[in-house]
């Protein structure tokens, strides 16, 4: 089972956003630098509070933190890496 679908049966409301795909980059290219902390800041835009979920190489987990605080967005983080 995908943790995609594991958040389907939470009694939560998410939001998915897969980077890659609203970056429109390959996974394997995406690596920390201002570009891409500069493309997800306005992703980021309005979740004060959030919980903020990432799923993937520590590189996602460092864009998405640096922009949250660039943004002063105050929000849990919580990285799950993948293998």
């Amino acid at each position: 089972m995908a943790f995609r679908d594991l958040l389907q049966d939470m009694p939560a409301v998410f939001e998915w956003v897969d980077l890659s795909q609203t970056l429109r980059i390959n996974p394997e290219d995406l690596h920390a630098s201002h570009t891409y902390v500069d493309k997800i800041c306005p992703l980021l835009t309005g979740r004060e509070g959030h919980i903020i979920i990432t799923l993937g190489s520590g590189s996602i987990t460092d864009l998405v933190k640096e922009a949250l605080h660039i943004q002063r967005i105050e929000a849990p983080l919580s990285p799950f890496p993948q293998p």
